[in-house]
């Protein structure tokens, strides 16, 4: 991928033909927004990012993909749809600030790390359809989590620790 302009405040990569993120793009001190959706080549992204300013990073349909960067910044929201992540980063835990967290039909994800439970301005996680997803972690810690989506994934059973989120307002457990 050749050079990106400076100043941009939105990224939109959509059903290009990139292979590989190079290295030399791991930080984006303008950038708010970040979508990269049906890049069905992508294969990898750097290991780590750094994302000053960016509110938002969504990844749709990058089936190739399969490892999720440690990622830095100021994030509120990640989306990641039809994506081929195997495991989020233990670094999760460093975004502080992130508010919802959804994982839609990641099929080889097969559990989330225990250091999720440090994200205290957490209140949505949405796994859905998340189908090798075959547990939680503890979920004490979560202490803003107002909905947990669970459907369509191989939990079967809630954690007994659910009573610790004094905020759930919605849990939605369902399997097709």
């Amino acid at each position: 991928m050749s050079e990106i302009p400076s100043g941009i405040k939105q990224l939109h990569l959509i059903g290009c033909g990139v292979e590989e993120w190079s290295a030399s793009f791991q930080s984006f001190d303008t950038l708010k927004y970040m979508c990269i959706s049906m890049c069905y080549n992508l294969r990898s992204l750097p290991s780590s990012l750094h994302l000053t300013f960016v509110e938002k990073l969504e990844l749709f349909r990058c089936s190739n993909l399969n490892k999720f960067p440690n990622v830095t910044g100021y994030l509120k929201g990640i989306l990641l749809e039809e994506v081929a992540i195997e495991e989020l980063p233990l670094t999760i835990r460093c975004l502080s600030s992130l508010v919802a967290l959804k994982l839609e039909k990641c099929n080889k994800l097969e559990s989330l790390p225990g250091s999720i439970c440090e994200l205290k301005c957490l209140e949505r996680l949405f796994l859905l359809g998340c189908q090798t997803l075959g547990g939680l972690p503890s979920l004490y810690g979560l202490c803003s989590l107002t909905h947990l989506y669970l459907d369509d994934t191989a939990v079967s059973e809630i954690p007994s620790d659910i009573f610790s989120l004094s905020s759930l307002r919605l849990l939605s457990f369902r399997y097709r």
